[in-house]
């Protein structure tokens, strides 16, 4: 219980829709549903679980393979919150945002899930709250550890189901010109991450060289 509680609040508070991956989600949602919203959420939540017990548990392997090609994974994520923003951008919300059908669901789960997994600013994002919540020292028995990891995935989850039941009145009332104002600005803000990104990554590779 010394972990499940600061564990999930984390997961519940590290999935806000105000960053790129959350905006995806959030866009997902409201253009296919509450369940597409959810498959999209489970990969960040998968991915976040991951970090939230290498960071407790030691796994130093994987976090020092993620900072050792930090570059070249911060442009790609950059890359790919371009070319997603820009592909919203130039559809039509009717074309931008089809049903799930064959190979949907896995595409819509492993998209969040790789970006979310990859990013570099994930693992050290945990070190540094586990750290100021107490949670980076004296809890690296494997128990502790995966609770930690269970903890986050439960409140990431829970805070896109909680998102979910609120969205789904406000989703019933969008009209389609409402509905392309919304696909529009989330489309201009992802892809204004990616510049970012892709800026950022491109300084310091100019920095370092």
């Amino acid at each position: 219980m010394a972990v499940w509680i600061p564990g999930f609040f984390l997961g519940f508070i590290l999935s806000s829709p105000f960053g790129p991956i959350g905006l995806i989600c959030l866009r997902r949602t409201l253009a296919r549903g509450t369940f597409a919203g959810l498959v999209s959420a489970s990969g960040i939540a998968l991915a976040y679980a991951f970090w939230a017990y290498a960071v407790i548990h030691g796994l130093t392997q994987v976090s020092c393979w993620i900072e050792r090609e930090k570059s070249i994974l911060e442009g790609g994520i950059g890359l790919f919150f371009l070319l997603y923003g820009l592909h919203s951008i130039l559809n039509t919300p009717a074309t931008d945002y089809p049903t799930l059908g064959r190979g949907g669901k896995s595409a819509n789960f492993f998209s969040t899930f790789l970006v979310a997994f990859l990013n570099p600013g994930t693992g050290i994002m945990f070190a540094v709250l586990f750290t100021l919540f107490g949670l980076a020292a004296g809890h690296h028995g494997l128990r502790d550890s995966l609770e930690t990891s269970v903890a986050v995935f439960c409140g990431c989850l829970s805070f896109w189901l909680l998102l979910s039941r609120i969205l789904n009145p406000i989703r019933a009332r969008l009209d389609d010109r409402m509905f392309a104002a919304i696909t529009r600005i989330s489309s201009f803000l992802v892809t204004a991450f990616g510049l970012v990104i892709l800026g950022w990554t491109l300084w310091d590779m100019i920095a370092g060289a």
